[in-house]
């Protein structure tokens, strides 16, 4: 085999790495600190992209709220003996009906932007039916309650009459209760699609109809209190018929693709999310109607306050609400352009904006403590009773701020699920008999309120927790995404990088799925931070900067192109210069290099990504886990010239190309039949040795290591490929060619960090074809984990230096 002609001086004894280095520093290029510079523009851009969408919401949701309150106002105002019934009454159909049109219309923030920005629009129409269906489902169980809630009330422990009334009260506002669900199932149709002032514009029109009607009702018609609700349901149904129009003749008709037959499918999965958005913003409405209950018990003079303070929360509820919409449009019409780091930008943005939007509303509640409770009452014990415990609601102001964006985004893809059992257990096993106990133990309404702060603390901590492991964008463990491949400047010193290829497989395929797979599989390598205990470091975050580069596009449809496609984009990235520099790379003849950990793809991707490491190392040693040889001889069977190259003859390219060594290479973990001993000829050919699999039965994992070590040696660079079906089926059963009597996975893992003298320029973990995995991902969750390793052992090397020439 010939020498590389680039690298004349050089032998496959000559080492072109040099001795570790402990003492990395630090080096971003200018080019970087431009990208970061592009990077902090991008998120500021954001930030302002979801203030214009979120002000009209919120402004919307603040004009709703006023039909019932200036409703409220007039009937006491009018009949001041029935101000109670409209305030309990109206509280409760917002804790049930209102609740139906806010917290399950929510399904289409996660469906219906999602499905906008793919490619069937019409969808998005077909989702509105769907929820107008499910949500009327929901709505007639709750209007059979309103009718018969007299003997529920009583058994609350309300007074008689009240309940009486209450009821006969709520019969009436039912024709509303459809109008308002319809009004928000409309207005998230529209939002979805980006329109989202037209709401706002219909509300400002129908508010001040709505008042008129309540006065007109409530005194001057025979109809008096009860006048109330039917006015204010008038109100409802103005408003969607307004928004209705609007979306027809104006914008937001072009996904209607009329009535469809498909709007009865999966009526029961956008049932379950749609329940799930009811419960997620229900646990919080309810843990509050509670707080006012057990206010009511501690006497008249803090049922006064809370009152007040419930009223005063209401409205500002509505801006980190009114964020968290537009936070959940926003991410899930980002995810269906499939634009991840623009989503995770997203998040970002909208929880700077909360954090900075609810300090703001905590200053100034502070400042006005003394003041605030007289714009509600001239009761100067009121006002010195609020002014004690509006601290407390003020602090709170900041985690429930959290809580609107950190929701809004969990909404945006889909875990409902996730926030109605976080606000579930934070408030009913924390919140209410933490503030309860506290509230009958001196602290009164201050101790209910710090019951309810604490558990909005925990809550927040909670979704921003699981913002970092499950938040759905989905990189290996969590890294950061920059764009590597289009963007040259962006520095890294160990980065993954995905190749969706499997049409190089000859049995099962399905390996293009297999990095977005190990990608979802290493979310829970970042639960409890990340150290690796054995190795000692932690791969996630060390001394320099890790990314996920994302994936190289290699076409399906044409080999040859795909294989053109993999070298480029490898080459691309192995080429430039690392992030960091080691302190042993200060003279002219050494820099620093970066390292890839390649996500495959099927074990064809081996061929392009050797033919790029060629071009910088020459000829380079592979250890080459699998239960295959991978070197077979193509030219005597293969029925093409385009079959000849497949995930079972790479090796015989490679070495047909001068690409690895002809005298230092290793496969484990063999265990495969062959068409007769002639294979291991053409495999020794390639320069390799073998340890059967069953070897490890005699000489354990360290005789394992020690002979792959004697063979590779420590000074040379090496590449490593592990081929998933290393293991034994029980343990990664999802894979192409799958071999029984292999390796568990803690034995490969062992001795992967048994090798981290090696000096291993690059890696991968390929043939992950998840369509076979376990319900468990036991098969992805390997690969991941096998990576996990192998970058462990990168960053205990330190950065890694290679001569210029």
């Amino acid at each position: 085999m010939q020498r590389d002609q680039d690298t004349p001086n050089l032998t496959e004894r000559t080492s072109l790495l040099r001795p570790r280095s402990t003492t990395p520093t630090s080096n971003p290029t200018d080019k970087h600190g431009l990208s970061m510079l592009r990077e902090s523009k991008a998120g500021i851009q954001e930030t302002i992209v979801l203030m214009q969408l979120s002000l009209p919401v919120i402004t919307a949701y603040l004009l709703q709220n006023s039909f019932q309150t200036v409703s409220m106002m007039l009937v006491g105002r009018f009949y001041p003996e029935s101000l109670s019934v409209a305030a309990f009454s109206y509280m409760f159909s917002t804790c049930t009906g209102w609740l139906i049109g806010m917290g399950g219309s929510t399904a289409l923030d996660t469906l219906a932007s999602t499905a906008f920005t793919s490619c069937d629009k019409h969808y998005t129409g077909i989702l509105l039916q769907r929820a107008v269906i499910i949500l009327t489902l929901f709505f007639i169980p709750v209007a059979v309650i309103w009718v018969y809630a007299e003997p529920l009330f009583i058994a609350l422990g309300q007074d008689k009459s009240l309940s009486h009334e209450s009821a006969r009260f709520l019969t009436h506002l039912i024709p509303g209760g459809l109008g308002y669900i319809y009004f928000e199932i409309l207005k998230k149709y529209l939002q979805a699609q980006g329109i989202v002032q037209p709401a706002t514009y219909i509300l400002l029109f129908t508010s001040p109809i709505s008042a008129g009607l309540n006065y007109f009702f409530i005194q001057l018609s025979d109809f008096g209190v009860m006048g109330a609700p039917l006015a204010t349901g008038i109100g409802y149904w103005l408003s969607f018929l307004g928004l209705l129009g609007y979306a027809r003749f104006v914008r937001g008709y072009e996904c209607w693709g009329g009535w469809d037959r498909r709007c009865l499918e999966n009526l029961p999965a956008f049932a379950r999310l749609a329940f799930l958005g009811f419960v997620h913003l229900g646990t919080e409405f309810w843990a509050f109607e509670i707080v006012a209950l057990v206010a009511g018990r501690l006497g008249p003079l803090p049922l006064a306050s809370q009152s007040i303070l419930m009223t005063a929360d209401q409205v500002l509820v509505t801006i980190p609400f009114g964020i968290g919409v537009a936070t959940s449009i926003r991410v899930g019409g980002l995810l269906g352009l499939r634009d991840r780091t623009a989503a995770v930008r997203s998040v970002r943005a909208a929880i700077f904006l909360t954090l900075g939007v609810a300090t703001s509303i905590m200053t100034l509640l502070i400042a006005s403590r003394s003041r605030f409770a007289a714009i509600f009452t001239p009761d100067k014990t009121v006002v010195s009773y609020t002014a004690r415990v509006l601290p407390w609601v003020a602090f709170f102001q900041i985690f429930d701020g959290l809580n609107g964006s950190c929701g809004g985004s969990l909404r945006g893809i889909g875990k409902q699920n996730l926030g109605a059992t976080i606000n579930a257990l934070s408030y009913y096993m924390v919140a209410l008999p933490l503030g309860t106990w506290m509230a009958f133990s001196g602290w009164e309404l201050s101790g209910l309120w710090i019951g309810q702060t604490v558990g909005m603390i925990l809550v927040a901590g909670l979704e921003l927790a699981d913002h970092s492991a499950f938040a759905g964008i989905t990189t290996y463990g969590l890294l950061r995404h920059l764009p590597c491949l289009q963007d040259e400047s962006v520095a890294f010193d160990i980065a993954t990088i995905g190749i969706p290829f499997d049409s190089g497989v000859t049995y099962r395929p399905g390996a293009r799925f297999g990095p977005s797979a190990i990608r979802q599989a290493s979310r829970h390598l970042t639960l409890a931070g990340g150290y690796n205990v054995p190795q000692h470091v932690n791969p996630l975050k060390f001394w320099g900067q890790a990314l996920d580069c994302g994936d190289i596009q290699a076409s399906p449809h044409d080999k040859e192109v795909a294989m053109k496609d993999i070298e480029k984009g490898y080459t691309s990235l192995l080429q430039r210069p690392a992030y960091t520099k080691s302190s042993t790379a200060e003279s002219n003849d050494l820099r620093t290099i970066p390292r890839l950990l390649t996500l495959g793809g099927d074990h064809t991707i081996l061929l392009p990504i050797l033919r790029s490491i060629h071009k910088v190392y020459g000829p380079v040693s592979v250890i080459h886990f699998d239960s295959h040889l991978d070197s077979w001889n193509p030219t005597q069977g293969a029925p093409s010239d385009a079959a000849q190259i497949t995930h079972g003859s790479f090796f015989y390219w490679a070495n047909q190309e001068g690409l690895i060594s002809n005298s230092s290479n290793m496969h484990a973990g063999l265990r495969t039949t062959l068409s007769g001993l002639g294979d291991y000829d053409e495999d020794e050919l390639c320069g390799f040795t073998r340890i059967e699999a069953r070897e490890i039965d005699d000489i354990g994992t360290r005789g394992i290591i020690k002979k792959i070590i004697d063979r590779v040696g420590t000074d040379k660079p090496v590449y490593l490929s592990i081929d998933i079906d290393t293991l034994d089926p029980a343990f990664a059963p999802a894979t192409g060619t799958p071999e029984t009597g292999g390796w568990s996975t803690r034995e490969l893992r062992a001795i992967i960090r048994g090798l981290s003298d090696v000096n291993i320029i690059a890696a991968d973990v390929v043939e992950v074809s998840p369509v076979y995995d376990t319900n468990a991902e036991v098969t992805s969750l390997a690969a991941a984990d096998l990576i996990y390793e192998i970058m462990s052992t990168f960053v205990r090397r330190g950065p890694m230096t290679l001569a210029n020439e």
